[in-house]
């Protein structure tokens, strides 16, 4: 069964002020427009994802709304998950490994350097550093979410802005 696993770093934010918490972060309007830039260049193929995981942060739940309303997404497509907020790439490994295998097509919006590792633990040509609001889109033969790995991958692509 194809399995397609997109992973998404959120849109550029503000910088962290002295009073204020990393996760109450806000996005730049710069990202803002990479978002809404990056859902026009994928809009078609993004429709098909059946769920969305964002970390609890202001800045990553931005990102996933964004996305989903500029690619037609239904917002009750997106779930927070606050095991990603501080998730390093084992921990988004599991996340997802624990996915609903009846879902064909999975978002996380996520935080680098987790975002950059996963991505890499699957490709053959590994990415550097996944910008914020890259998107690293990721196919696989597997009949579950547990079972994807390097040898189940049949196709990757990069979306950077």
């Amino acid at each position: 069964m194809k399995r397609d696993l997109y992973l998404l770093r959120h849109a550029k934010s503000v910088e962290r002020g002295s009073e204020m918490r990393d996760a109450d972060r806000a996005l730049k309007p710069r990202g803002i427009e990479d978002i809404l830039n990056l859902a026009g260049r994928v809009h078609a193929k993004a429709k098909s994802i059946e769920r969305i995981l964002s970390s609890p942060a202001n800045r990553t739940i931005h990102t996933a709304i964004l996305f989903a309303e500029a690619t037609g997404i239904p917002m009750d497509r997106i779930a927070i998950c606050s095991d990603i907020y501080l998730a390093d790439d084992d921990d988004l490994a599991l996340i997802v490994s624990e996915a609903d295998n009846q879902l064909t097509s999975l978002m996380i919006v996520g935080h680098n350097p987790s975002v950059t590792n996963l991505a890499n633990r699957f490709l053959n040509e590994p990415v550097f550093d996944v910008p914020t609001s890259g998107l690293v889109v990721l196919q696989f033969d597997a009949d579950s979410w547990m079972n994807i790995s390097k040898s189940t991958l049949t196709d990757s692509f990069t979306v950077f802005p």
